[in-house]
């Protein structure tokens, strides 16, 4: 199969293999839905983020849409009475070209975001390590990390909010969940099994992907086995770091749901805050902070095939170790964290905040409300929370929070339990 691909130009490739797809950045209507969407999504969303990351956050909720049939492309399929546009070959160079806007500077900036969390850390080790142990901001070179306005108002605890970095560096990790599932069994707190899917990361050509009559939606919807990832590496949809056109796409490994980002932030700010919630509070910032590199890790230059969140992890683990001969947090509070957030876990709950999600405060003519993140922060702290809707699902507060209340009646028992 490779050696065929190979033999062949683009256009006889899709001539003779594909003769009803067309690439997005050939399709004309996907240029003007892509243009539209992006714009209406600018328009229509008011986030608590600097208006420069703005845009280069948005282009990937467009791509979502695209690969979805949300959104404009929605729109135009219920305007013209057909079925919703779907194109499952798009990525975010595609919505950032079809906006008019660089993807070489788009991928630079988003770069930049993530090398800032990097500076910060390797700052903030320097204090603990000095036995500065003062209060600062989650703030780099006089702007708030991934430009997220709040971030510049609460002061946080160093130690804790580097431990909430490797919390969420590690959350989404396939080999930290396996070791839970096995470490407690494959049992739910109901006793009954708890599956608890996930995958990695990968670099594709997203050119071999499209030849090889693939798209991201089947990499990231169906398991893939050691024999299917070779089998990708063969064709040349797996590429190694530093190959042209290289693009990050995620790989299921293993069926079933995954973990709930809020429900995690809120099982680490527990785990920490249970004698002092200003530690809790900085653990769950940290880890919202390393959470959003996962974001925009997605779509950067010099992309990487181990995520930047978890190397951002990785790095403080090691210098953790290196420093005090010991890791900064431990598996017994990894394998805590990703158990009581897994969705299948009990009582089930199928909710997981966007990055985007987690910093909205208005959506086209709707009330403005709090970024999501402070309403976990308020829950923690045990102030009003306020009806409204959570993630992509829009699961009410009140069912979300009655759910979390559950989870964190465990905690003690889980954390002890662990090894």
């Amino acid at each position: 199969m490779r050696e065929y691909l190979d033999s062949l130009g683009d256009d006889e490739v899709r001539a003779n293999l594909f003769p009803h797809e067309v690439k997005p950045e050939e399709d004309l209507l996907f240029q003007e839905l892509a243009n539209r969407d992006f714009n209406s999504t600018v328009t229509d969303l008011e986030l608590d983020i600097m208006d420069p990351v703005v845009k280069i956050l948005l282009v990937q909720t467009s791509v979502g849409h695209a690969q979805n049939g949300h959104g404009e492309f929605f729109k135009h399929a219920m305007e013209n009475g057909v079925p919703a546009y779907v194109y499952p070959h798009s990525t975010i160079p595609d919505i950032i070209k079809a906006a008019g806007l660089s993807v070489q500077k788009t991928k630079t900036a988003r770069r930049r975001l993530i090398d800032n969390v990097f500076k910060w850390v390797d700052s903030t080790l320097e204090d603990c390590f000095n036995k500065n142990n003062d209060e600062k901001l989650l703030v780099f070179d006089g702007e708030p990390l991934f430009g997220v306005n709040f971030l510049g108002d609460i002061p946080v605890s160093p130690r804790y909010a580097l431990k909430g970095m490797v919390h969420a560096a590690y959350m989404d990790n396939f080999q930290a969940r396996t070791g839970t599932l096995e470490h407690f069994e494959g049992k739910a707190i109901s006793g009954e099994e708890l599956k608890i899917g996930g995958g990695e990361s990968y670099l594709v050509d997203p050119n071999l992907l499209f030849m090889a009559g693939l798209d991201y939606e089947f990499l990231a919807k169906f398991a893939h086995d050691e024999g299917s990832i070779t089998y990708l590496r063969d064709l040349g949809v797996i590429v190694p770091e530093g190959s042209p056109n290289a693009e990050t796409a995620f790989v299921r490994r293993r069926e079933g749901p995954g973990t709930s980002d809020d429900l995690a932030f809120i099982a680490i700010g527990s785990l920490y805050g249970q004698t002092n919630m200003k530690k809790g509070v900085s653990a769950l910032l940290g880890a919202f902070v390393v959470d959003a590199a996962d974001t925009y890790d997605k779509c950067v230059i010099y992309p990487a095939e181990k995520r930047l969140d978890e190397k951002v992890g990785e790095h403080i683990q090691e210098k953790w170790q290196e420093h005090y001969g010991r890791p900064l947090v431990s598996q017994q509070e990894i394998r805590t964290v990703i158990y009581l957030s897994a969705k299948n876990n009990s009582p089930k709950i199928n909710v997981s905040s966007s990055h985007r999600r987690f910093v909205q405060v208005k959506e086209g003519k709707g009330d403005k409300i709090r970024p999501t993140v402070l309403s976990h922060i308020a829950y923690l702290e045990k102030g009003p929370i306020g009806n409204y809707r959570i993630g992509f699902n829009q699961v009410p507060s009140k069912k979300f929070y009655s759910v979390t209340d559950k989870r964190l009646e465990h905690l003690k028992d889980v954390f002890h339990g662990a090894k």
